[in-house]
């Protein structure tokens, strides 16, 4: 578990995410939907949760929760090796050095240091067999098979849910795929060079067909998001790669580190270590750079290239290219020192060439020699100290950076979630959990780790989840209905002053309306009527003790409303949640007139959960005049309404949750998640994979015929128009 500013994006955010996964697939069902995130949240539509990734579909459908964890990380740098490996030999490098290259980008600082971001490890790890795969495109006359070949590993990126690695990945297969023709322009027509392109563009439209089930409901997700019109250009540079912190691909640690707290806060001027450290060693470097002097080599003039372009986008704001980062697909993405995925990569294909060169010509020089056995031995001695000095000199890095701890200091309830759940069910959420957190992260960096096993009593998002808590805040770092950010933001409107946290009106109400009934602070809480549930303490007392609030005025999860008011705008609707009464008569603030009761709020109702599911909840509910069922789960597309065993429209109420019209009477009401999306995506994904499948079949059919029928292209005995020989 490595802490980052404010958080940990192993420990509220991939952890719970594959936990959830897990969950769901060892009771056979995909993740569609969650209760526990922010109210409610369309998980597999974010991407990240990786559901569809092969090696997280089969592990964490089969393995425990923490081993597939772990091995899906170590499997993840098994494939960077591998890919990396693949990579430089069909270009024709060595298997001496493609192997010292691949582990140059292996244990590269880059990928150490985001070891903690599991979805970009998994589609980092898929990029250099992709490169490989494009190679192969243009190679090989077999078109049919590389152009599947390439779809299935984009697809699979696609299913790891980090889609600015995608991105990343496809702006460098582009430059292979466009500098293979222009450096070899003697050799290659452009007729050969527009056919190539054309398998190239198929192979990424059999991507989309064969990722529809993750992309349909993403770009779903997308149309409600803030990121549909793409980011501002302050966001979309921000944490900047500067000029001066080139000096880091000599000395990482020139700068301090976040591991005892030295590193600088990030700001609009400077940005985060762990995105902006491309570190791969001294000694790699050192000849990666001696390695441009050999430009007029092909390989050397792409890997230039890739090495100069991934440079220039790195530095974001300070590039020359800085305008692009105003235009979609650029400003959909945030960090664009991110490319220095490609810088690292770029830097071991050099490292790789110079290293097949100077071997080439050391067998060249010594065959001639009539001592050629004893030099080449001493020469490989050389070359294994050279090699260990470089695995070395990455290890140390790679190595000493992350902590190591026992997995059950971060999977066992912590106290308050222990007593949580020992009491009433209800919402929970926190107020300054970020605060104390940066107080240690910021001046201590994670000397010591077992403060922040303590802070994670905040259980704030999504580590709730682990505990079957259900949670105010969600932590995705990307895709957020645009409703639900904004209701979650106005929930998180409070100050600190003298230990004391004053919390809005305009918050108290939402987080009332959300049911959020426990708040979990180091602080004495101000404007929200709570009292106290119970304390937890660090031994040492070296932090503040947190605190559990239960808020008084929490609403329940589903109730019945005979009072509503017309809201038409954002300005309308944090007005209206200004009045206190919006609680004690239990208002709904709707955006359809058709919607509208204004009946006594002391009318007799009572409503009862049957069943509850992720994709599904039953109720009972009985009314003895008419009004508006309110659940207060996340409004979203893709929910249907039965009431009664007839169809009926969920309406938005309150900005983000959910409004069913009742008469009086008893009632059943069946709410059910069966998002259109993801139905559609499913179906074209698995058309695909059936058409592909025939295809394939049909191709070997044919070579089959052609090498055993009369067409038979090949020597053997009895042809005549072949002989041993050719």
């Amino acid at each position: 578990m490595i802490p980052d500013f404010g958080e940990s994006d192993v420990l509220h955010l991939n952890l719970p995410l594959k936990f959830i996964l897990s969950q769901s697939l060892r009771s056979k069902n995909w993740p569609l939907w969650t209760p526990y995130l922010g109210g409610g949240f369309p998980i597999l539509a974010e991407g990240q949760i990786g559901t569809f990734y092969l090696p997280n579909l089969i592990s964490f459908r089969f393995l425990p929760f923490i081993t597939a964890y772990n091995l899906n990380l170590l499997f993840a740098y098994v494939l960077i090796f591998a890919g990396s490996f693949l990579f430089f030999r069909i270009l024709n490098l060595s298997k001496t050095a493609s192997i010292a290259a691949a582990t140059v980008f292996t244990f590269s600082g880059y990928l150490s240091v985001h070891l903690n971001h599991f979805d970009l490890i998994q589609a980092a790890s898929l990029l250099p067999l992709i490169y490989w795969s494009v190679v192969r495109l243009w190679k090989k006359k077999h078109n049919l098979q590389s152009i599947i070949l390439t779809s299935f590993l984009l697809s699979q990126q696609i299913f790891t849910g980090h889609f600015y690695i995608v991105f990343i990945t496809l702006i460098g297969a582009a430059m292979i795929f466009l500098m293979l023709y222009i450096f070899d322009r003697k050799n290659t027509s452009i007729s050969h060079f527009l056919y190539k392109s054309g398998l190239f563009l198929s192979a990424l439209l059999l991507t989309f067909l064969l990722s529809a089930i993750q992309l349909f409901p993403t770009i779903e997700l997308w149309k409600q998001s803030t990121r549909k019109a793409g980011l501002d250009y302050n966001t979309v540079t921000a944490y900047p790669f500067s000029f001066k912190e080139f000096v880091t691909f000599l000395k990482p640690y020139f700068f301090g580190s976040p591991a005892n707290g030295t590193y600088p806060q990030f700001s609009n001027d400077w940005g985060v270590f762990w995105e902006n450290t491309g570190y791969i060693g001294i000694i790699p470097l050192t000849m990666a750079l001696a390695c441009l002097l050999f430009f007029r080599d092909k390989r050397v003039r792409i890997a230039a290239v890739m090495l100069f372009f991934s440079l220039l986008l790195v530095l974001g704001k300070n590039s020359p290219l800085y305008f692009v980062f105003s235009f979609p697909p650029f400003s959909f993405f945030r960090v664009p020192s991110k490319f220095l995925l490609l810088t690292d990569f770029s830097l071991a294909f050099l490292v790789a060439i110079l290293l097949h060169k100077t071997l080439e010509s050391i067998r060249g020089v010594y065959k001639k020699s009539a001592l050629y056995k004893t030099k080449l031995i001493t020469v490989l001695f050389l070359l294994c100290l050279l090699a260990g000095g470089i695995v070395g000199d990455e290890y140390h890095f790679s190595y000493s950076y992350p902590p190591t701890t026992p997995a059950n200091w971060w999977t066992t309830p912590p106290e308050t979630a222990k007593l949580l759940q020992a009491q009433p069910k209800g919402g929970v959420t926190d107020i300054g959990s970020r605060i104390a957190w940066n107080e240690i992260f910021l001046t201590h960096g994670w000397d010591d780790i077992k403060l922040f096993s303590y802070l994670r009593n905040y259980i704030y998002p999504n580590y709730n989840s682990l505990f079957s808590l259900k949670g105010f805040d969600v932590n995705t770092g990307g895709l957020v209905p645009i409703r639900q950010k904004l209701f979650i933001s106005a929930g998180q409107q409070w100050d600190t002053k003298n230990n004391i946290a004053t919390v809005s009106a305009v918050a108290k109400n939402i987080l009332s309306l959300a049911g959020i009934r426990y708040v979990l602070s180091p602080y004495r809480l101000d404007g929200i009527k709570t009292e106290i549930v119970d304390t937890v303490r660090f031994p040492a007392k070296k932090i503040r003790p947190i605190s559990i609030y239960k808020n008084i005025s929490a609403l329940p999860n589903a109730y019945m409303s005979y009072k509503t008011k017309f809201i038409s705008t954002l300005d309308e609707f944090f007005n209206a949640l200004e009045n206190h009464k919006i609680l004690t008569d239990r208002t709904v603030l709707i955006e359809n007139k058709h919607l509208a009761v204004n009946n006594n709020p002391e009318t007799l109702n009572n409503v009862k959960l049957i069943k509850s599911h992720d994709n599904q909840n039953i109720w009972k509910v009985y009314t003895e005049n008419k009004g508006i069922f309110v659940i207060s789960d996340t409004y979203y597309p893709g929910w249907s309404a039965n009431v009664d065993g007839k169809s009926v429209q969920i309406a938005p109420v309150n900005l983000t949750q959910r409004g069913i019209p009742l008469e009086m009477g008893e009632h059943t009401v069946i709410l059910r998640y069966e998002p259109l999306s993801f139905a559609l995506g499913k179906y074209t994904t698995y058309a695909t994979m059936v058409i592909i499948v025939s295809v394939l079949l049909v191709s070997l059919s044919i070579s089959h015929h052609k090498v055993y029928g009369k067409t038979q292209p090949y020597p053997y005995p009895g042809n005549k128009r072949h002989n041993l020989s050719t």
